[in-house]
């Protein structure tokens, strides 16, 4: 067998078996040993002594020595973090070894890049890589890990629109503190666990300590409405005849038949002749908003509530960006016209749709400046109103 060394990694194996399992004949394995020794067959050189042909199994090369280059973290965490142990940097190698314990347990793990987490204590590092019938090792490196880092988190819910939720955080464990607390994704840091004034959202909270360890998550600060005024209960009438309704507890009242403003008084006097729901928008003197309805419904009328309307259709998403959808599922095709008002009762949209039956319909309101809306479909005998909210 003769080797060719121009490459840079190679392995050369010699190998032939006992003499009692070899054939009698003469071998026909020929080696070649510089310093006198020219190519000569193995059964010349070994005749019965050791008790075999030739065993070499020889690792050659002519390339670079490795040197481990080791990417350390942080010399500081704590318990669940992840940490990354970077050999990539290392040369002249793609065989790399890592060699972690913490003198009673002992770990090793063959990837380039480790990505790990580490149980409390203190843990010693070092990277080895080979490469050219050689090995490098790093200088160790000392992690210490702390505790796990635990979080309590408490809320209070906005009342109404007075911006005055609250989140609550008490932290404890990793390095015992001081910490800090964001709850806008990182985008700054506070030394209180404590945020007042908020407004009713969902947060991004990031709770750290100085040692390389931190928790996050997102919170929901509701909304609560202590504000209860109240409004006349439901009432039916015959045709042609009135009625009162009252809404109490408030500051200012908006009273509105559908998409129509009716009155800013506490009671209206009304005579519908098809059944009717009415809106009243009662505020107090902070400014909280609470929507009321009374449905005045008329023996003899044509109910405008529509019912027929109400069951064969699904308006979506509401609050809407700006594309409303309407999915019509309807038992028979009608005809039926299509507008979207604003509070003043301004029409904004106008359409008409005919044969409709089972169809998916887009109404798009992205031009429209953000607030309320109302939705008004009408059919043959039937109107149907929707309250659309459109939000950023």
């Amino acid at each position: 067998v003769e080797f060719d060394y121009t490459d840079a990694f190679d392995t050369v194996i010699f190998a032939t078996t006992d003499f009692d399992d070899r054939p009698s004949d003469i071998s026909t394995t020929s080696l070649k040993i510089s310093d006198g020794v020219s190519w000569t067959l193995a059964s010349a050189l070994f005749l019965s002594e050791p008790d075999c042909s030739l065993i070499i199994d020889v690792l050659t090369s002519l390339g670079s020595a490795p040197v481990a280059i080791a990417a350390f973290p942080e010399d500081e965490t704590c318990e669940g973090m992840e940490i990354s142990l970077n050999g990539f940097g290392s040369l002249n190698t793609t065989d790399y070894n890592w060699n972690i314990t913490n003198g009673i347990e002992e770990y090793n793990s063959d990837e380039g890049n480790l990505i790990t987490t580490f149980d409390e204590g203190v843990w010693t590092i070092s990277l080895t890589v080979n490469g050219s019938c050689d090995s490098d090792e790093s200088e160790e490196f000392t992690l210490s890990v702390n505790p796990p880092m635990e979080l309590e988190i408490a809320t209070l819910p906005e009342n109404c629109n007075y911006e005055d939720g609250e989140i609550s955080f008490t932290a404890s464990g990793g390095d015992d503190g001081p910490y800090n607390y964001s709850i806008d994704g990182g985008v700054s840091f506070l030394p209180s666990g404590t945020f007042t004034d908020l407004i009713a959202d969902t947060y991004y909270y990031i709770v750290k300590d100085d040692s390389n360890c931190e928790l996050e998550d997102s919170i929901i600060v509701d909304n609560e409405i202590i504000f209860f005024p109240t409004i006349s209960p439901d009432i039916t009438i015959d045709i042609g005849a009135s009625t009162d309704l009252a809404a109490s507890g408030g500051v200012s009242y908006a009273w509105y038949a559908g998409a129509d403003f009716l009155s800013a008084a506490e009671m209206i006097s009304v005579s519908p002749v098809v059944t009717t729901t009415y809106d009243c928008f009662v505020a107090n003197d902070e400014g909280c908003i609470v929507e009321l309805n009374v449905t005045v419904t008329v023996n003899g009328g044509i109910g405008i509530k529509g019912y027929v309307l109400e069951n064969g259709i699904h308006i979506y998403p509401n609050p809407s960006t700006g594309i409303i959808n309407l999915q019509f599922e309807l038992e028979q095709t009608q005809d039926i016209s299509i507008q979207v008002v604003n509070l003043l009762g301004d029409e904004v949209i106008s359409q008409e749709l005919s044969s409709v039956h089972d169809q998916l319909i887009e109404i798009n309101l992205q031009d429209l400046a953000t607030g309320i809306y109302y939705l008004i479909l009408q059919s043959e005998g039937e109107m149907l109103t929707k309250k659309l909210l459109l939000i950023d």
